[in-house]
């Protein structure tokens, strides 16, 4: 009955922003800037009721394409998508060294071939970034250990296991602890992106959720500089 109710409010008014949305959002984004980004969406549309699924990007693509998920913030793919859905560029990350605190660091190729380092899952895109880059730069890897989660990557760097190339991520889960040293690597980032479908229902509320995502971003960029 409420489903029913819920999609009589929006035949009444198709534009209004109220009613649910389903959305997913990969692990970095969930601890980034969404929780911002639906605590400024809530507050100025409080009848809107927000689902959020975590994955992966392939995964959330797929629930995209399918109609499980209205959109999905998503690391860019490396291939073109299905002509069916729509990709807005959100904003860029750069990629950095990560060190344990006190650890020498005399240059980027150097410290990589001469430390342990701790690979982040090279089956997921920004694991095969990663590779790539080092394969461009000619720097020959072979991981001491390599983990699924960019936390647990940060977690071992942390405990000095070694080193790791990481995005420096936007929002509250920016790379500021204190025992980490983290040095940017020039002209190396990935690319963060919202899908959705061409066609479908809630058009209007992820074109409102795409505006709040970009306010969020400038201000945080802004708040940076």
């Amino acid at each position: 009955m409420m489903s029913v109710y819920e999609e009589m409010l929006q035949l009444s008014d198709p534009d209004a922003v109220q009613g649910p949305i389903s959305l997913g959002g990969i692990h970095t984004v969930l601890l980034g800037i969404f929780p911002i980004v639906l605590r400024n969406l809530k507050a100025e549309a409080p009848r809107l009721r927000v689902k959020i699924t975590g994955g992966n990007s392939p995964d959330l693509i797929a629930q995209v394409e399918a109609g499980l998920l209205d959109a999905a913030v998503i690391t860019h793919p490396p291939h073109p998508l299905s002509d069916k859905l729509l990709v807005h560029h959100l904003y860029s990350e750069p990629f950095a060294l990560i060190l344990p605190e006190g650890w020498a660091c005399a240059s980027l190729v150097e410290t990589l071939t001469t430390s342990p380092y701790i690979a982040l899952d090279r089956t997921n895109w920004v694991g095969r970034s990663i590779d790539a880059f080092f394969l461009r730069s000619g720097i020959d890897i072979r991981p001491a250990v390599e983990l699924s989660s960019q936390d647990a990557v940060l977690t071992f760097v942390k405990y000095g296991h070694g080193v790791s190339v990481l995005p420096i991520l936007r929002g509250e889960a920016q790379i500021v602890d204190q025992r980490l040293q983290v040095v940017p690597i020039r002209g190396f980032e990935r690319n963060v992106s919202l899908v959705e479908r061409k066609i479908h229902a809630r058009s209007h509320l992820t074109a409102k959720l795409l505006k709040s995502i970009v306010e969020v971003t400038i201000e945080d960029k802004t708040t940076k500089t």
